[in-house]
């Protein structure tokens, strides 16, 4: 379901509530509850919380929650009074202002963003309606919500980086870039790297993914390679192009580092994004310019450097 579809269903829930408890109003200002026993609640069950409030200040009692709003609670949460809601659930949101709805005896629509118990990112929309528990006094509150749930993202390991490499003080290149080859830990440094790649870079038209040493050009990982595709002549010049804008930019009053260089050919459009927190290392993109515009390579490799940033890739 898209963002769009949830929003709209979260609003007729809201309209549906409100319409049932109307009609259930009929010519009276509030419905009793007696009329919501008889079966009027069925539809919306799931999504709804019938809350008691006491003139002399008592803690509110729980008549009934629905499963939907217990769901955030905790697995066997004992909900009798408001006090018993745990903070940080959408039952907590939605019921907070029942004295207020009690008060007023009009309705009152509910709208939140916030973070619950479970690390969940929640956007919820639903609403508050006064009821009667003997067809005079407004002593009840009617409250229903959906919402739409983002789940947690868990952590991203952080890449098993070599001390001596990541404070650079090793030289990707020569006799030393081969010895490492046989590095146990450089080795599972590229493994884990390659993989994280190969998931993030789902582009149309690749036709050539590398890691590759800054400093010779050497390709020290080929993740991709599409038929006639040069992948180590295009390591070379795009390490080359990576130099020359690193030591252009070093010379200058305000030392920068390069993110990303590009390279447009009448075939392909090449890209090298040097690993900042892996220094002498480059990341190598090509892509097949008959398979999508620039414009569209561009808009790609954007797209590729956020979910390598959400990889760890940096």
């Amino acid at each position: 379901m898209t963002s769009e579809d949830q929003d709209l269903e979260e609003r007729r829930l809201q309209m549906q509530v409100y319409h049932e408890w109307a009609r259930l109003a009929r010519s009276r200002p509030y419905p009793d509850f007696q009329d919501m026993e008889d079966g009027a609640l069925e539809p919306f069950r799931a999504d709804s919380a019938i809350v008691q409030v006491y003139e002399d200040g008592a803690a509110p009692q729980l008549t009934f929650v629905g499963a939907n709003l217990r769901r955030d609670c905790g697995e066997g949460a004992r909900l009798e009074r408001r006090d018993d809601v745990p903070a940080g659930t959408l039952l907590a949101h939605l019921t907070e202002n029942c004295a207020q709805c009690v008060s007023n005896r009009s309705p009152i629509w509910f709208e939140a963003e916030f973070d619950n118990r479970l690390g969940e990112k929640v956007k919820a929309r639903g609403i508050l309606l006064p009821v009667s528990s003997d067809g005079g006094t407004v002593d009840m509150v009617w409250c229903a919500a959906s919402c739409s749930v983002e789940a947690r993202e868990e952590p991203v390991a952080p890449l098993p980086i070599p001390q001596a490499l990541a404070q650079g003080q090793v030289a990707l290149e020569g006799e030393t870039l081969a010895a490492l080859q046989d590095d146990l830990a450089f080795r599972a440094l590229v493994v884990e790297l390659g993989k994280r790649l190969v998931e993030a870079a789902g582009l149309e038209g690749l036709v050539g993914l590398a890691l590759v040493a800054s400093a010779g050009g050497e390709v020290v990982s080929q993740l991709r390679r599409g038929p006639g595709f040069d992948l180590p002549r295009a390591a070379q010049f795009m390490a080359g192009l990576a130099r020359a804008e690193t030591q252009a930019l070093a010379s200058g009053p305000h030392a920068e580092r390069v993110e990303q260089v590009a390279v447009t050919t009448a075939r392909h459009v090449g890209f090298a994004r040097p690993l900042g927190e892996v220094p002498g290392l480059m990341v190598l993109v090509a892509l097949d310019r008959g398979m999508l515009n620039l414009a569209n390579a561009r808009i790609a490799m954007a797209r590729l450097a956020r979910d390598l940033d959400g990889a760890g890739v940096r």
